[in-house]
């Protein structure tokens, strides 16, 4: 009956020992888990940094494309001229990201045209252009890094630009005769 009582008493003591290093345990993953999770946001909100930065370059890139079309006169002035109200839609396409991680995203991009003008004192008129240029994201593929957010980036862009009234050609004009 000794031996029963020894071997009993050796039983409860360990299941303490075992209740304890359970505890500990817990305690340890519970303080070591927000450790862990700072790195991988602070890589997350890097790489939704990268993304947002190259959209804008290639925002910039949709601009100066626009741009180019306005002065080699692809866009008409007619073009130009709608106010805020009446936009025109310049370019629509698909675009995806040229960084390596990121270049499983594709985005829509829409680009808009429109100004507001006053004439001048020579009859030259001077027009305040805006570029909106809309990215969305095309649903696909996520991942870790990826930003979920359905709300679209937008970037706006502004110039001046001027037309000046077309002048008389000297060279073609007929002679006028005196009688």
């Amino acid at each position: 009956m000794l031996s029963i009582r020894k071997f009993v008493k050796k039983i409860g003591s360990h299941s303490y020992l075992l209740l304890e290093l359970i505890i500990a345990l817990t305690l340890v993953v519970l303080c070591v888990l927000p450790y862990l999770r700072i790195p991988s946001g602070v890589v997350r909100e890097e790489l939704l940094f990268i993304q947002r930065l190259a959209l804008q370059h290639v925002s910039d890139r949709t601009c100066a494309l626009v741009k180019e079309r306005i002065y080699t006169k692809e866009l008409s002035w007619e073009q130009i001229c709608h106010p805020k109200e009446k936009k025109v839609l310049v370019m629509e396409d698909v675009v995806s990201l040229p960084v390596k991680e990121l270049a499983q995203q594709r985005y829509s991009r829409r680009c808009y045209l429109y100004s507001t003008g006053k004439k001048g004192p020579n009859n030259e008129e001077y027009r305040l252009v805006t570029i909106k240029i809309v990215f969305k994201r095309i649903p696909g593929k996520l991942s870790f890094f990826s930003n979920q957010s359905k709300k679209p980036l937008r970037f706006a862009y502004q110039f001046f630009i001027t037309q000046e009234p077309q002048k008389a050609d000297l060279h073609n004009a007929s002679p006028v005769s005196k009688t």
